[in-house]
């Protein structure tokens, strides 16, 4: 577009943040390989969302290697209110959506000013701590796929707006949303609402696209 080049850059993605010590030998090895570029989501699991000096610990585990850090905000504050049986989630998903809520909370925040207070609590966090200089951060990781985000795309702008104006506020780059190849490829009515988003100037105004 507008004949501008696109810059690719190439990194690793780790998984989990809270698992970010079991890749030591694989870290080590893409430090060696001379990339610089990885990447974790779901910051806050069951054992991280209620324990901020873990959460801090596991991030400077990988910056120690040198790392630039893209830190995925794909899932929410652990423990919820929200009863998963009013939201609209198939069937098949149920069981599984019960299974992760022991470790994960992925429904939009059922309290959007607690889960800014909470944002700005990490960022804060990060801050003092002298995480947030080789830091980028991604909102989302796949929402516009059951098993990650258990919301449709009106939540999910919702979403976008809450957390992009926390990141704003720290002079952060930031991206979104990791949506996953299905948007384009398995194209359906519920992954519709998505596209028109992405699309939209409501969502350049707030982010940029990853």
């Amino acid at each position: 577009e507008n004949e501008k080049l696109k810059r690719i850059e190439f990194g690793f993605n780790t998984h989990y943040l809270n698992e970010a010590d079991k890749n030591a030998k694989a870290l080590e090895q893409i430090n060696v390989d001379n990339f610089y570029k990885v990447r974790a989501f779901e910051p806050f699991t069951d054992s991280l969302s209620e324990n901020l000096s873990l959460l801090i610990s596991k991030i400077k585990f990988i910056q120690n290697y040198d790392f630039e850090l893209m830190l995925s905000l794909s899932d929410f504050i652990w423990k919820t209110d929200l009863d998963t049986t009013k939201r609209t989630v198939s069937e098949s998903n149920r069981k599984f959506i019960n299974e992760a809520l022991k470790y994960t909370n992925r429904f939009p925040p059922n309290d959007e000013n607690a889960y800014k207070l909470f944002l700005k609590t990490v960022m804060d966090s990060l801050q003092k701590n002298d995480c947030l200089k080789s830091m980028h951060f991604e909102i989302g990781n796949e929402p516009d796929a059951d098993r990650y985000f258990w919301g449709n795309a009106e939540d999910w702008k919702k979403v976008v707006v809450l957390i992009s104006d926390v990141l704003k506020s720290y002079n952060v780059p930031f991206s979104c949303c990791g949506f996953s190849s299905d948007l384009v490829f398995l194209k359906s009515d519920e992954r519709a609402p998505f596209i028109d988003y992405i699309n939209s100037a409501e969502f350049t105004a707030n982010t940029n696209f990853s």
